[in-house]
């Protein structure tokens, strides 16, 4: 009964969302946008500072909001051939259903 128990793992953390090192994706990909645009720049350590502001803005946004407050707007705010291709998801822009 003991082996059967072993060859099966359950995560402890499902819900828990993909990390970069020490960041989540989103925020790697906030910081890795202004250290990139200051690197092509010539503005290294500015990019590095823009980067690391926008995370702790976007972390502050997060806490405030939920963590799933920038999917949900850019799905009202963005256009939706921006966003996605989806024929089964309502138009952003329509508020009321009758």
């Amino acid at each position: 009964m003991e082996q059967d128990q072993s060859r099966y793992q359950i995560p402890q953390h499902i819900d828990d969302p993909s990390m970069f090192y020490f960041l989540e994706i989103d925020e790697f990909i906030t910081m890795l946008l202004p250290i990139g645009i200051g690197i092509f720049l010539s503005f290294l350590v500015t990019g590095m500072l823009f980067g690391a502001v926008s995370v702790i803005v976007l972390r502050k946004a997060k806490a405030k909001a939920g963590r799933g407050f920038i999917k949900h707007a850019a799905f009202w705010y963005l256009p939706s051939s921006f966003i996605y291709k989806l024929r089964r998801l309502p138009a952003s822009y329509i508020r009321e259903w009758r």
